[in-house]
């Protein structure tokens, strides 16, 4: 469903829908801290999502894409 791609300040998020829907963005640290957290509508088919990171520190963090409470993806990235 994605594929993550971190430069820097930013993380790429390309990720494909069968359907519009609302999906919740989380990105945790590694203890487990919620760091951020919002919501994006995607549109049917291909969809290249920007996340702004730059208030994170450097660091391994887990970011779960979620639909209707219904974890769809989950993948690691490092800042560096």
């Amino acid at each position: 469903m994605s594929l993550i791609t971190s430069t820097g300040h930013f993380i790429d998020l390309q990720l494909f829908a069968n359907d519009i829907q609302l999906v919740n963005i989380k990105v945790y640290n590694i203890l487990g801290e919620k760091k951020l957290s919002l919501w994006e509508e995607l549109k049917k088919g291909e969809n290249n999502l920007v996340i702004n990171v730059s208030d994170l520190a450097k660091g391994t963090y887990r970011i779960t894409i979620s639909y209707l409470n219904e974890k769809l993806k989950e993948e690691r990235f490092t800042l560096y």
